[in-house]
């Protein structure tokens, strides 16, 4: 009896189709947080794919008021869909909502097997522009602090405009939920000033980051709405800031609710003392305050 070993083709897996989940890709815009006004139309274009065949695409809205609470659910949108690989385009028209509300749209692709795959976009709601600013915005000039290594003077509280500690030693677990921000480095040599939030994270109330500059935002003109449009179109608000520069504008949000309240610093100098020590480094700022 004569027996024959066959050599295993090794092209042979490339022919046999993979049973994957599908993909959904947000093509357009490339800031997926959206401010409109209602009754405005809104499209996002996808990128649907499977390997096999594509069924369904499905919207499902979820509703938040302005600090950040989930407040409700909209029907879910379907919408048949076929092919392996394609453009989608998804319209919508922003509904009446109060004013900065926000509505995630938790986006799905659905193949004919059942598997899915998942993306998602924010539409935050703005006011008309006709109707009045929920919140002042007041205005201070020329406020200082100084480096984590003075000891001293290296936070903030942008409504009551006291630097903290005022005296090395005081009682820090008191402090700490008056500072809306305090330098960051502290560090001995080369210094590279940066913002942070203290330990607000107690209440829920971390000061929240976003840098911007005059190209993209008005500061003599900031508004609550021009305000509060710039920080939550920023794709990535952060808890530190980066190493500032002069001519940086810094926007804080202080709190989340009942609508966020925000502090808008414009960098002016950064002073190293030079001697290594770092006790006389400084940061001056104008800033801006919402307020009731």
């Amino acid at each position: 009896m004569l027996f024959a070993s066959c050599k295993p083709d090794e092209e042979l897996g490339d022919l046999i189709p993979l049973d994957e989940d599908p993909a959904i890709t947000v093509t357009a815009p490339a800031n997926t947080r959206l401010l409109r006004r209602a009754g405005e139309s809104v499209t996002v274009s996808f990128r649907l794919a499977d390997k096999e065949a594509l069924k369904l695409f499905r919207a499902v809205p979820r509703i938040f008021d302005a600090s950040n609470t989930p407040v409700g659910d909209a029907l879910p949108i379907d919408i048949e869909v076929s092919g392996q690989n394609i453009p989608f385009d998804f319209t919508l028209t922003v509904p009446a909502l109060d004013p900065y509300f926000r509505i995630r749209y938790t986006c799905y692709v659905l193949d004919t097997k059942g598997a899915w795959a998942s993306t998602e976009f924010w539409v935050t709601i703005l006011p008309d522009p006709a109707a009045p600013e929920p919140y002042k915005v007041l205005s201070y000039q020329q406020d200082t602090i100084f480096n984590l290594r003075s000891g001293t003077r290296y936070a903030f509280n942008f409504t009551a405009r006291t630097r903290l500690p005022a005296l090395p030693g005081q009682n820090l677990d008191t402090l700490r939920l008056q500072m809306d921000i305090a330098e960051l480095s502290g560090s001995q040599g080369l210094w590279l000033p940066r913002l942070h939030s203290p330990s607000n994270n107690v209440l829920g109330l971390d000061s929240v980051f976003v840098i911007t500059n005059a190209e993209k935002f008005n500061y003599e003109e900031a508004t609550y709405t021009t305000i509060f449009q710039a920080f939550f179109s920023d794709p990535a608000p952060a808890l530190n800031t980066p190493v500032l520069k002069v001519g940086d504008y810094v926007i804080v949000r202080l709190i989340k609710s009942p609508r966020p309240q925000f502090a808008v610093m414009r960098i002016t100098s950064l002073k190293d003392d030079g001697a290594g020590l770092n006790i006389r480094d400084e940061i001056r700022f104008d800033y801006k305050v919402t307020t009731p």
